[in-house]
């Protein structure tokens, strides 16, 4: 059978189901009118004819009526094609029609009914019309229920012979033909009908299909960056600690900047493998906004901190508008979506300045500017910009103005958030990137985590190192070592455990997220439980929601792979401080922006 011969046969069976349920619920909803026509029919028989001619109509009538509706009651409930469902749900159709022609015949053999046969002819020429919009276009059943009744009433006035009864029989015929018209027109737009929801089925099944194809895509390229995250921050890590040993291991100039440009390479690789996963996370629908109150200086302060010395390096002036308005949103990934704006702004624009403020708007929302004097952007590219891996001014590729991800992980968030996002811009004058926020009401600050500069410490700490891969625990020390700093590694929790079970007692536990088959917050909480409080970073290579939703809930500082010697330095002084060791022991070192050591006294 072909493609066609299906597809034709499938919009029978559905047309002749429309009209299957289409004929049963007008019988069940216009029996008790029917029934009422049909009384009235008997009376004017009774009236006019001999009674033994109504009493056997109406008991005809009656068992054809009743036999239809207990039919068409089991053939609902039945299993069986509509197609044939609607066959013998014809041939009752039939009976009817020639129990009501057979009443015409009554009435005009008696010559002194004249009453009757007008009231009669009314009546059944009344339920012949209503009665075509109760069969669902379906021509089989009108014909044979509604021809033989109009043959029977045109041949009965006709045959009268007089002028009277000619044009009352033409009319019958033509009112027929009307009615015969209207059911085929009927049955034409019901198969439209229908052959427009099976095509519409048919779409949505397409799409439906279409849908899930893509979010199978969208899942496994989202559970591939998951398991390949850890994978590539690991050697990062371990590259990023073996580079800082290189740093502290010699003075050397050529060395120095041989350090420097491994250290960018680094933060470009790093900025990559952040933005493909967080595009797949987004993607995925991964991102759960934590929305809390708070205030916009908690922003402001993490973005001076953060911006301070990029822009003194790059002679511009960065300006940060402080504020006293309150914001309701998630204040991270609100952090995320101004990083990269400003890192943009500071990536484009030569000379002059970044600004950074919060206002109100007329809407009661609060209007987030990164306002810069950077190249702009022209009207044509202002759409462009928010798609993927798509830069302006960079056909080389120059890795130091960014990936082309940054603003397409912006509007994503953006949109996440439920906050909208507009630029404006005139090339060779600047751009402004502006985020409709919602106010929030007064709190204390959140404290958010911000990247603050190294500075030179006197605490010395003595540090146990976990993580699973050896090649990142030596790294590690060996970057502690050339710091003045003590310690010793475990690549599991049983050696770790190990270790303190011998009396040892580090002043900072590092330990990696992932343990092999442990968890590194579990090891961390046994430390806590048998040893008491402990200067605690958890370093992760880990970016599944649940995974991160756990560190956060944990307490415990944390901090993502892979990270450079300065940040991770500082974050554990931050921690030592928490559980109240001081820093004015002894001497230390102070770490460089660019990674080399200094001693101080």
């Amino acid at each position: 059978m072909t493609e066609f011969a299906v597809e034709t046969a499938a919009n029978d069976r559905a047309l002749a189901r429309e009209q299957f349920k289409s004929i049963t619920n007008n019988l069940r909803r216009n029996w008790s009118r029917v029934l009422v026509c049909d009384l009235f029919l008997f009376w004017l028989l009774y009236r006019y004819a001999p009674s033994a001619w109504a009493w056997g109509w109406l008991i005809a009538i009656t068992a054809v009526q009743a036999a239809r509706a207990i039919s068409s009651r089991r053939l609902d409930t039945a299993s069986i094609d509509p197609a044939d469902a609607m066959v013998r749900l014809d041939r009752w159709f039939l009976a009817v029609g020639i129990v009501r022609a057979a009443y015409v015949v009554l009435p005009f053999s008696v010559a002194t009914a004249s009453v009757a046969q007008h009231l009669s002819t009314v009546l059944l020429l009344g339920l012949a019309a209503g009665g075509v919009t109760s069969v669902g276009g379906r021509l089989s059943a009108y014909l044979y229920w509604g021809i033989p009744v109009h043959a029977a009433l045109a041949a009965a006035w006709m045959w009268r012979l007089d002028f009277e009864g000619v044009v009352l029989g033409l009319l019958i015929l033509w009112l027929a033909s009307t009615l015969f018209q209207f059911v085929r027109d009927e049955r034409r737009l019901l198969t439209e009908s229908v052959q427009m929801r099976n095509e519409n089925a048919e779409l949505v099944v397409s799409l439906r299909e279409a849908r899930d194809t893509a979010l199978l895509a969208v899942e496994a390229r989202t559970r591939f960056f998951a398991s390949a995250s850890h994978g590539l921050r690991q050697p990062l890590h371990a590259l990023s600690m073996q580079v800082a040993t290189l740093g502290f291991a010699s003075t050397e100039p050529k060395v120095a900047q041989t350090v420097l440009q491994l250290e960018r390479s680094l933060g470009h690789a790093n900025a990559l493998l952040e933005g493909l996963i967080d595009m797949s996370r987004l993607d995925a629908h991964n991102f759960q906004p934590q929305r809390k109150h708070f205030p916009f200086s908690d922003i402001a302060d993490a973005l001076q901190t953060e911006f301070a010395l990029d822009a003194d390096r790059l002679g511009l002036e960065l300006v940060v508008t402080p504020s006293a308005i309150h914001l309701h949103t998630d204040p991270d990934l609100l952090l995320r979506v101004l990083r990269n704006l400003v890192g943009n702004a500071l990536r484009f624009t030569e000379t002059g300045s970044v600004q950074i403020r919060a206002v109100d708007t007329p809407l009661g929302t609060a209007a987030l500017e990164v306002r810069d004097t950077g190249i702009g952007i022209a009207p044509s590219e202002q759409v462009r910009v928010f798609e993927e891996f798509y830069q302006l001014s960079n056909s080389g590729r120059d890795r130091s103005k960014g990936l082309g991800l940054g603003l397409s992980i912006v509007d994503r968030i953006c949109k996440l958030l439920g906050h909208r996002l507009t630029l404006e811009s005139t090339p060779g004058v600047g751009s402004v990137f502006r985020i409709e926020v919602p106010l929030g009401s007064t709190t204390p600050s959140l404290g958010l985590p911000i990247s603050v500069p190294p500075r030179s410490w006197n605490t010395l700490p003595d540090v146990l190192v976990v993580d699973d891969e050896l090649a990142i625990v030596e790294a590690t020390l060996g970057a502690f070592e050339h710091l003045g700093w003590t310690g010793r590694g475990a690549t599991s929790s049983a050696i770790a455990l190990a270790l303190l079970a011998i009396g040892w007692r580090p002043t900072v536990l590092l330990i990696d997220m992932r343990l092999g088959g442990d968890n590194g917050l579990d090891l961390a909480s046994e430390v806590h439980r048998v040893y008491g409080p402990t200067a605690t970073i958890i370093v992760t290579g880990e970016s599944s929601p649940a995974q991160l939703v756990a560190l956060r809930d944990s307490g415990l500082a944390w901090v993502h792979k892979p990270i450079n010697i300065a940040t991770l330095i500082e974050v554990v002084f931050e921690q030592l401080k928490k559980v109240g060791v001081n820093d004015e022991e002894q001497s230390g070192v102070a770490i460089s922006p660019g990674g080399s050591t200094a001693q101080s006294s």
